[in-house]
């Protein structure tokens, strides 16, 4: 049912019951011209309807409060009484890097080509030519440059 008409239905609704409310009731006895119309020698009693009356009378001791009170110990102890879980691992494993990268420029070392990248920046002030050195025995191994998003081989010729 689309908004529109539940605006519409209960607008209906209100209207009709607030015109009903408000609307004097119609006299349909009979009379005569304009007098009320209601038959002249009928007794009118209003009596007013019993009200009922609905009286709930709880009673407690303090039994239930006692019982949760002791569930909750005994889930707490429960609770408190698991050991807890040791899992062993075996301790980390430093691998030393086999190599080093160092800036051609100004002879900088870096652990990766993606630090040395991080360092240098977008727009570096020299051309990226990093030298690729072994750490075992510090002889250059390789020289690359790093054009348009790639690492290239770069030999100084």
């Amino acid at each position: 049912m689309s908004p529109a008409l539940k605006r519409l239905m209960t607008g209906t609704l209100i209207a009709s019951l607030s015109i009903a409310s408000i609307a004097p009731a119609a006299y349909a006895g009979h009379g005569w011209g304009q007098a009320k119309k209601y038959r002249r020698f009928e007794r009118v009693a209003y009596c007013p309807t019993p009200v009922r009356v609905v009286e709930r009378v709880h009673t407690s001791n303090g039994a239930p409060a006692l019982a949760g009170f002791i569930g909750g110990l005994a889930v707490g102890a429960i609770i408190a009484s698991q050991t807890p879980v040791v899992v062993a691992s075996p301790p980390p494993v430093c691998v030393e890097p086999a190599y080093y990268y160092e800036d051609a420029y100004c002879g900088a070392r870096y652990s990766s080509l993606d630090s040395y990248l991080c360092r240098t920046g977008p727009h570096p002030y020299h051309p990226r030519i990093v030298r690729v050195v072994s750490v075992r025995t510090g002889e250059c191994v390789q020289v690359v440059r790093y054009i348009d998003g790639r690492w290239y081989d770069w030999d100084e010729g």
